[in-house]
């Protein structure tokens, strides 16, 4: 990902029901998986994550 750069991701749920309306969703964006520092986090509350059916976040 770069600064300034629009980017999208979906994310499709194996699941049942994992994805359903009425839901919040948070993740974090990080250099690494493991990396200890937080870059961003994106919700749903701010609009960062949306909700596309139920089987896609």
């Amino acid at each position: 990902m770069l600064i300034g750069y629009a980017w999208r991701l979906q994310i499709e749920a194996e699941a049942a029901g994992l994805c359903t309306e009425g839901a919040s969703y948070a993740g974090q964006i990080r250099e690494r998986p493991n990396a200890a520092d937080v870059l961003a986090t994106l919700t749903s509350a701010d609009l960062g994550i949306l909700r596309i059916s139920d089987t896609g976040c």
